[in-house]
C-alpha cells in the first residue's frame, strides 16, 4: 500500500457528503455498474463529437479522466476517500504518490486548463480576443479528442497496475 496524504484545503462539503461506491472483486455489483457508466460516457462522448457537441463531450471526458484518478488513488490507498474530487485535485495526488508519469499528469493539468476555458469562457469576450464565437467552438474538437485519448492513457495504466499487483 502507498501512503498517499489527502490534501488538507478546506472544501465545502455541506451539500454533498458522497463516497465512491468500490467494487470489492472483479465481476462484483459496482463493477458492473461502473463498467457500464463508463461505457455509456463513451458512447454519448462518440455521439456528441459525429454532432459537433463538444463542450458535452469534453465534459464526459472530464468525468471519466476523473473517475479513473478516483480509482487508482483508492486502489493504491483503500483507507482513503478521494471522492468525487477535482481533476486537479486527484493529479496532484497521484503525483505526489508518484504512480503515473509526471508527463501524464502535466498533460493532464494542460488539459484542464483548455477545459475550463471550454466549459466556463466559452462565451466571455476574452482581451485580444480575434476569433468568432464559431471559431473557437470548432477548436474545441481537439481539446475533446485529447480528452478521450488521455482517458484511454489512464484507464490502461490503471489495468496495467491490476494485473500487475494480481500476478507478482
Amino acid at each position: 500500500m502507498i501512503n498517499i496524504e489527502k490534501s488538507t484545503k478546506a472544501r465545502d462539503t455541506s451539500s454533498t457528503n458522497k463516497t465512491r461506491p468500490v467494487a470489492d472483486e472483479s465481476g462484483s455489483a459496482v463493477g458492473i455498474a461502473r463498467y457500464d457508466q463508463i461505457k455509456g460516457g463513451i458512447d454519448q462522448y462518440k455521439k456528441a463529437m459525429k454532432e459537433g457537441f463538444y463542450i458535452e463531450a469534453i465534459a464526459l471526458m472530464e468525468s471519466a479522466i476523473s473517475d479513473r484518478l478516483e480509482s487508482t488513488l483508492n486502489y493504491l490507498n483503500p483507507n482513503s476517500d478521494y471522492s468525487y474530487e477535482t481533476i486537479g485535485r486527484l493529479a496532484n495526488a497521484l503525483l505526489k504518490a508518484n504512480y503515473y508519469s509526471e508527463d501524464t499528469l502535466n498533460e493532464i493539468k494542460i488539459w484542464t486548463k483548455t477545459r475550463n476555458e471550454a466549459i466556463h469562457q466559452m462565451v466571455k469576450l476574452l482581451p485580444d480576443q480575434s476569433k468568432s464565437f464559431q471559431d473557437r467552438y470548432d477548436d474545441l474538437k481537439h481539446c475533446a479528442e485529447e480528452g478521450y485519448s488521455l482517458f484511454r492513457k489512464v484507464d490502461s495504466e490503471k489495468k496495467r497496475m491490476i494485473r500487475k499487483s494480481s500476478n507478482p
